[in-house]
């Protein structure tokens, strides 16, 4: 997975179906901010924090009071975030981290953001164990994944093209982990409350090239799948060259956050 995450090519392919292709009139940065509870003054660690999407959409909405850290645990993706934030570089701190090991102190934070990430920690109730000890007391984890049917269109469309497709292993591999239908109850373990918020979008899709790029994005999401190879590519353009403004694939899509807070225990 480390090279799938070498730079920001194959996330941004992803991030820009969503993007460009979303009915919600609120983008999804925008919308996973306002869920976040007002805070005047608060200390913030984003763990994958990819190409720094959420600060970027957000810029002009940070409280100068927040001290911010980003982190990711692959230096290529910092460096895309440092490049998309460079006009409000100094506003953040950055760091190399892997979840299951964070770096900082006991109570050090009072907000830790996890935005589509966790499904990819292979120690996932390590990493759980660090966001807790590093948050204050009372302090919220905010993390966002995706639940069961998420883009289930687009498995039937992988499927249609090739019946032994890998591309159901990427649904397995993020609902095995952490999703919208099972993330409460491996949360509940170190946080309580736990509210679940969605995020209600459809993705309709005019640009057979976009669906092309995503797919190739995925190749290596987990465990090493090919989703489309290279001698492939040809083949599934014209496969899907049939998609534009007049014939539109239409994505359903299953996407949300948890708030969940420390547990005082």
């Amino acid at each position: 997975m480390f090279k799938q995450y070498e730079n920001a090519g194959n996330f941004n392919a992803r991030v820009y179906l969503h993007a460009a292709f979303g009915t919600n009139p609120r983008p999804w940065p925008h919308w996973v901010w306002e869920q976040i509870p007002p805070l005047p003054e608060a200390d913030i660690l984003e763990l994958g924090s990819g190409n720094g999407l959420l600060w970027q959409a957000n810029a002009n909405r940070i409280p100068d009071a927040w001290r911010i850290t980003l982190s990711d645990f692959s230096p290529g993706m910092l460096q895309a975030a440092k490049t998309s934030l460079a006009p409000i570089h100094d506003r953040f701190d950055w760091n190399m981290i892997d979840a299951i090991s964070i770096p900082y102190p006991d109570a050090s934070f009072d907000v830790v953001i996890a935005n589509h990430m966790l499904y990819h920690v292979s120690g996932l109730d390590c990493a759980l164990a660090e966001i807790n000890r590093v948050l204050r007391p009372d302090g919220l984890l905010v993390a966002s994944t995706v639940g069961s049917g998420n883009m289930r269109e687009m498995t039937e469309l992988a499927l249609a093209f090739d019946a032994h497709s890998s591309y159901p292993g990427i649904a397995y591999g993020i609902q095995s982990r952490f999703s919208l239908d099972k993330g409460a109850s491996l949360l509940r373990n170190q946080f309580e409350p736990i509210d679940l918020r969605l995020y209600p979008n459809t993705l309709i899709v005019t640009d057979p090239n976009a669906i092309l790029r995503y797919l190739l994005s995925c190749n290596g999401l987990f465990d090493g799948l090919i989703i489309l190879a290279p001698e492939e590519i040809q083949r599934f353009s014209a496969f899907v060259s049939h998609i534009d403004d007049d014939h539109p694939f239409t994505i359903t899509t299953s996407t949300g956050l948890f708030l969940a807070r420390k547990t005082n225990k």
